[in-house]
């Protein structure tokens, strides 16, 4: 196997993963979307945004409108987002 061949099947495991650890989160989402902490920041509105984390190092930043829960952001917590907010 080349090296080419290695990297990408790297990052198909990688995305497969991230996809499945998605889908489940989302499950959690329909029946335990108040369950997760709100998101604290003075920039942020107070009680507008939940945040839960995903694979140990994304943060799923979500609101629920309604009976909908909308993801609005999917953050790498290893990357400074302090511009984002």
């Amino acid at each position: 196997m080349n090296r080419k061949a290695i990297e990408f099947e790297k990052r198909d495991k990688c995305r497969s993963y991230l996809y499945s650890e998605f889908s489940a989160k989302a499950k959690f989402l329909e029946e335990f979307s108040e369950r997760n902490s709100w998101l604290s920041d003075p920039l942020v509105p107070a009680g507008k945004y939940l945040k839960l984390l995903m694979a140990k190092r994304y943060l799923l930043i979500y609101q629920i409108k309604g009976e909908n829960v909308c993801v609005d952001v999917v953050a790498d917590c290893r990357q400074d987002y302090s511009w984002l907010l």
